[in-house]
């Protein structure tokens, strides 16, 4: 194997389609060259009301050998939080380097091209399913709002089993560690 596939994402919570695309890589390239990256690693806000050890385990939950590192977020402006120029080409520096101390050249899985847009100039990316399609009918937008609402029957079908528990325990927990 010359690559490891990686799926990149904040994850909070790690849904049903998340465990899709984490096995579609699998599949592809194996657990020892698939690599999952946690996003927003240093950040714990309403997008992510989740500790980077909670997304860990609902990960493990599932996949309890998978390679997970976290990604923090590049400096951000003080405009509406949105991403400065120097700011993601520093963080797509740190994925370069990353990919670097690897040895292996990384390939990005996705739902979503728009997702891997921007790491499409850098890296190979490739959706491998449709995010929107009906039948995935996966949002971790939505996921929080089941919390939020405390709708423990909606939430469940659409975490997988083995992180469900763990996902209502860490929601907006930040000493989960």
């Amino acid at each position: 194997m010359n690559s490891i596939g990686v799926h990149l994402g904040r994850f909070a919570p790690y849904h049903r389609g998340h465990e899709k695309l984490t096995r579609m890589i699998i599949d592809k390239h194996g657990m020892a060259h698939t690599l999952v990256l946690i996003g927003s690693s240093n950040r714990f806000r309403a997008d992510t009301p989740y500790t980077f050890a909670a997304r860990v385990d609902m990960i493990r939950a599932t996949f309890p050998d998978i390679q997970i590192l976290p990604l923090p977020d590049s400096p951000c402006s003080t405009v509406k939080d949105t991403y400065t120029e120097a700011g993601m080409s520093d963080w797509l520096q740190s994925l370069k380097d990353l990919e670097r101390s690897f040895g292996l050249a990384f390939t990005f899985y996705s739902g979503d091209t728009e997702d891997i847009a921007y790491l499409a100039p850098l890296f190979a990316t490739e959706p491998l399913t449709d995010r929107h399609a009906t039948s995935n009918g996966l949002s971790a937008t939505q996921a929080r709002q089941y919390l939020a609402e405390k709708n423990t029957e909606a939430l469940r079908d659409m975490l997988p089993e083995a992180s469900f528990s763990l996902a209502i325990q860490a929601y907006n927990n930040p000493q989960y560690s």
